[in-house]
């Protein structure tokens, strides 16, 4: 049992696992202050990895599939960037194309984004079943926008949210979270 003043209440927390639950719950509120957590993890690795084990990535309220005619995800980041800030969608990229931007390790032929909401109609942009190359989701909790970064004006989620959501993720995600972890999460004490 260990208690933390935090946001001017003293909070009560058995386990890691507490810790933890409140840090996400938190993060995605956009009221983060990681080196509270970082204090109490003493490492961030650590906290990274408890976060994992609470994150489900399927914690979204609906998923649109669309195709697109791109021949390189920049082009492809180009066209969804354009179709939803026509519509004054806030949106960021997720995934294999956020990590793309912020951490280059590999090129996918998928365009993958949070929104808050999912137009009827975007231009360049067609639904279908299944098979598409863009994928937008719109996240359970609207903190999953926050906390980003933009990369030449593309707006990215955060270097934790696409971390966790590509270790949830199929394929060769695997690969590109932890080459992302260990080029932009692996922080050290005097980051704390």
């Amino acid at each position: 049992m260990c208690w933390y003043r935090f946001s001017s209440k003293l909070v009560e927390f058995s386990t890691n696992f507490e810790v933890c639950s409140a840090a996400l719950g938190v993060y995605s509120a956009h009221f983060a202050d990681f080196s509270f957590f970082y204090k109490i993890y003493g490492s961030n690795l650590k906290m990274l990895d408890d976060w994992l084990s609470v994150y489900r990535f399927n914690r979204y309220v609906r998923r649109q599939i669309f195709a697109a005619s791109f021949d390189t995800l920049r082009k492809g980041l180009d066209i969804v960037a354009e179709a939803l800030k026509g519509q004054n969608v806030r949106f960021g990229f997720m995934g294999v194309s956020g990590a793309y931007l912020r951490a280059p390790y590999m090129e996918s032929s998928l365009v993958l984004a949070y929104t808050e909401q999912i137009p009827d109609e975007l231009p360049n942009l067609f639904p279908v079943e299944s098979d598409g190359n863009v994928i937008l989701y719109i996240p359970q909790n609207a903190g999953f926008l926050f906390g980003g970064h933009k990369v030449d004006g593309l707006p990215i989620v955060s270097d934790v949210q696409l971390y966790l959501d590509l270790k949830r993720m199929p394929g060769r995600n695997q690969d590109q979270a932890d080459y992302l972890r260990d080029t932009l999460l692996n922080w050290s004490d005097e980051n704390a």
